[in-house]
């Protein structure tokens, strides 16, 4: 089982060099092993199955790393991890973290490393994985997410960073990022920063509540909008009335006025044309004065209802804070 062990070892430092790699100097291989029954797991907890799962995807993800399939390692190792916790494989972890460009999450599994090692961490390793961290930090940077209310949810990059309220500073990779805040009944809010190693930066964001807009119909808000309908189309048939009369008012005064200058007409019949073009001419004017009567009732209506519509949906928020 060595053999693979230190083709791991072999094949990180490989590739530490590919990538700017972080020591300056070619080291020896990484001290990380496989998971076995001789105290390299988390205790008597673990289960023989375990262990033994953990051994087969360790050397998987061993054979992943030296075919250059970084992300398919890191899956292998940190399930081993999960399975059999043995402190060493956090160093490996770290690395294939590097190589992926995670440098936030490298930082995290070498401070782990250290941390969980404790006292079995030999000084001349802990120096080495110390100044990695330096050089790790400076491809990082603190991002601090501050939202009114509390409760809301915040993903980077489509990756979930936790609900509010978040730790006063959280490390991420310096870079370009998508930040996404949402909470159940209220609008998102949705920004990108673009953070510079070593950057502390501040997204602050006050939700506003979404209103729903739906309302229940009462029996007022029915019969108002009944009404409206009705005198609206009053407004129309009276309108259309009042067109049809004033045709035959203005066809009775053209008649009369050929009466007159027509030999043969009897003055019974120029008063008959005359009476008729009177009567269809006032009863156009009383049309055309219902006419705007009850237009002006159908707008006035119109325009009442509108005004007690309740609200749209709200969709805004404040950024209060947020500086680029």
């Amino acid at each position: 089982m060595r053999h693979w062990i230190f083709a791991l070892g072999v094949s990180m430092l490989a590739g530490f060099g590919a990538r700017d790699a972080i020591a300056s100097e070619p080291r020896e291989a990484p001290v990380a092993a496989a998971p076995s029954s001789s105290g390299a797991t988390s205790g008597d907890k673990d289960s023989s199955q375990n262990r033994e799962e953990a051994r087969v995807r360790y050397a998987r993800g061993t054979e992943l790393f030296g075919e250059g399939e970084y992300a398919l390692s890191l899956i292998e190792l940190e399930r081993a991890y999960s399975l059999s916790p043995a402190f060493k494989m956090l160093y490996n972890i770290a690395q294939v973290h590097q190589q992926l460009g995670h440098y936030a999450k490298a930082v995290a599994a070498l401070e782990r490393y250290l941390m969980d090692g404790g006292d079995r961490v030999p000084s001349d390793r802990r120096a080495e994985v110390e100044k990695d961290l330096r050089v790790l930090r400076d491809r990082t940077a603190m991002l601090i997410v501050r939202v009114t209310p509390d409760g809301a949810d915040v993903s980077v990059d489509g990756v979930s960073f936790g609900r509010t309220p978040l730790p006063e500073r959280t490390r991420t990779d310096a870079g370009e990022h998508a930040v996404v805040i949402s909470k159940a009944g209220f609008a998102s809010y949705a920004t990108h920063v673009t953070l510079a190693g070593g950057d502390e930066r501040v997204v602050s964001a006050s939700l506003l509540r979404e209103l729903s807009s739906r309302t229940t119909a009462s029996p007022s808000g029915t019969s108002s909008g009944m009404w409206t309908t009705v005198a609206w189309g009053s407004a129309g048939a009276v309108s259309a009335a009042s067109v049809v009369f004033g045709v035959l008012a203005m066809n009775a005064r053209a008649d009369l006025d050929n009466q007159r200058n027509t030999l043969g007409t009897t003055a019974d019949m120029r008063a008959e044309t005359s009476s008729k073009a009177r009567t269809l001419g006032l009863t156009t004017d009383v049309l055309v004065g219902a006419a705007v009567f009850v237009s002006g009732l159908a707008l006035y209506l119109t325009v009442g209802k509108s005004r007690s519509a309740p609200p749209t949906a709200t969709r805004a928020v404040s950024n209060v804070g947020l500086r680029f």
